[in-house]
């Protein structure tokens, strides 16, 4: 039940101070980081991802579903997980064994990037969706109640700055590195960085700060609904 609800505030934050974690679940804080460490050691968590919403630093986002030649399954993958713009890639069972999502800022230059790519994968047959909404809200997983309280925040577009550029790329996988921790990778001050990474939070350029692990030894499967709503 301890580490449920450790999972559960990791979920809704992952950079919860380990101290507020300990007295959520009412333990000492090395007796919660051993449980934590001990959940990173078994490859239960497997990271600490900051999940970004690039419509607030405008860019769009296109979604390809298809389906490929299974013989080449492997080298296709390979190709796709290295294209330029290439976001999120995901593998089905279903019509389409496939998904990608791009990060495209000219879209006339994606075309060709997409043009490109059908002539080196062994198409069958692929759809092209448009996203025009990117909000990730935190979840209730696992049945307990975290004690997190949440804020409400506005999308809002704004171009990011260098500053906000190596905030990003530095804490994509690296979520709960503390700020002094930030600082000193990227050579930043700790009071700058705090400064772009609470805007950047509160403008939902940053959606959450997440933890990534295996869901699937917990008995759940992820399943992606396709919704058409008759009246808009």
């Amino acid at each position: 039940k301890v580490d449920r609800k450790i999972i559960q505030i990791l979920i809704e934050n992952s950079r919860t101070p380990l101290s507020k974690i300990a007295q959520l679940v009412r333990l000492s804080k090395p007796s919660t980081l051993k449980r934590i460490n001990r959940m990173i050691k078994n490859n239960f968590i497997y990271d600490f991802i900051t999940d970004n919403n690039p419509f607030a630093w405008g860019y769009q986002l296109v979604m390809i579903l298809f389906k490929t030649d299974t013989l080449y399954e492997e080298a296709d993958t390979k190709i796709l997980l290295e294209a330029p713009y290439s976001w999120w890639f995901c593998k089905y069972d279903g019509r389409y064994n496939f998904g990608i999502i791009f990060i495209v800022k000219d879209y006339q230059k994606f075309e060709q990037v997409w043009g490109e790519l059908q002539k080196k994968i062994h198409l069958k047959e692929w759809k092209v969706y448009h996203i025009y909404e990117y909000i990730i809200e935190p979840y209730e997983l696992l049945g307990v109640s975290s004690g997190l309280k949440q804020s409400s925040r506005v999308s809002k577009y704004k171009p990011l700055d260098r500053i906000d550029a190596e905030i990003m790329y530095y804490i994509r996988l690296r979520a709960r590195d503390s700020i002094s921790e930030i600082s000193r990778n990227i050579r930043i001050g700790t009071e700058t960085i705090k400064k772009h990474l609470k805007e950047l939070y509160q403008r939902r350029a940053i959606n959450l700060f997440f933890v990534n692990f295996d869901i699937y030894t917990l008995g759940f499967y992820p399943y992606l609904l396709f919704l058409k709503i008759k009246d808009t």
